[in-house]
C-alpha cells in the first residue's frame, strides 16, 4: 500500500513510498514499515524510533522532532494509528453493524446475551471480549479485553471475509482512552455501571468516568 493511502492529509511527505506492514511495536518492523511511536503508561515507543530505522522502516510517524531523515511529526499518534490500522484493512467494520458495551462490571455477559438475540433473529455475529473472541462458533483466543487497533480491524476483517453483519464488542476504559476504537461507528452503545476499579491507571474516578 502507498503511503498517501494511508496518510491522506499529511503534507511534505514521499506519497509513492510503498508501504509494507504497519506497526506500534518496534520488535515487528521490517524493511518498509511504517512504525509509529505510541508513548504508553510505562514504555515510549519514541525510544525506539531509531531502532526501527536500523531495521529498514520506510517510514517513522512521531509527536516530536526525533532528527531522522524519514519521521512525520503528526500531532497525536495514537488516533492517527486507529485510522491507519483501518486503511491498511479496508475499514471493515464499515461492512458490518457493531454494538459496544463499556462499564466497569457486566460487559462479558451483555456481549454474550447480544450475540445469542441477534444470531436468533438470523444474522451471523461476532464477538469481542475477556474471554475470547468468536466468529459465530469459531473461538479465537484473546490477551485483551479491547484487541489494540492493529489487531481490531484485522479481526474485523476476518469476521467480514467470514460473513458477519453483525460484531459485539466489549470496549475497555483503556481502550477509550488510548484510542484503540478511535473513529469507529457503532450502531448502538451501553454503558453498565461505573464502580471503584482500574484506579492504578485513571488515578481519579473523575478520569475514570
Amino acid at each position: 500500500m502507498k503511503l498517501r493511502q494511508l496518510l491522506p492529509n499529511c503534507k511534505n511527505v514521499c506519497f509513492d513510498t510503498e508501504i509494507s506492514s504497519i506497526t506500534s511495536d518496534s520488535r515487528q518492523v521490517t524493511a518498509g514499515s511504517a512504525f509509529v511511536c505510541i508513548k504508553g503508561p510505562s514504555v515510549d515507543g519514541h525510544d525506539f524510533a531509531q531502532s526501527a530505522a536500523e531495521k529498514g522502516a520506510a517510514v517513522i510517524i512521531c509527536e516530536k522532532d526525533l532528527g531522522l531523515s524519514n519521521q512525520i511529526i503528526v500531532e497525536d499518534t495514537r488516533s492517527l494509528f486507529a485510522q491507519m490500522c483501518a486503511t491498511w484493512f479496508g475499514n471493515p467494520a464499515k461492512s458490518m453493524k457493531i454494538i459496544g458495551i463499556t462499564g466497569t462490571n457486566g460487559k462479558t455477559s451483555t456481549t454474550y446475551m447480544l450475540k445469542t438475540i441477534i444470531e436468533a433473529a438470523g444474522h451471523k455475529c461476532g464477538l469481542i471480549g475477556t474471554i475470547q473472541n468468536m466468529i459465530g462458533d469459531e473461538v479465537i483466543p484473546t490477551s485483551n479485553t479491547t484487541p489494540n487497533a492493529y489487531d481490531l480491524n484485522s479481526l474485523f476483517s476476518d469476521m467480514v471475509d467470514k460473513g458477519c453483519d453483525y460484531a459485539v464488542m466489549e470496549v475497555s476504559s483503556h481502550a477509550l482512552d488510548q484510542c484503540r476504537v478511535y473513529e469507529l461507528d457503532f450502531e448502538a452503545a451501553i454503558f453498565t455501571n461505573l464502580t471503584q476499579d482500574h484506579l492504578d491507571y485513571h488515578i481519579t474516578m473523575e478520569n475514570y468516568l
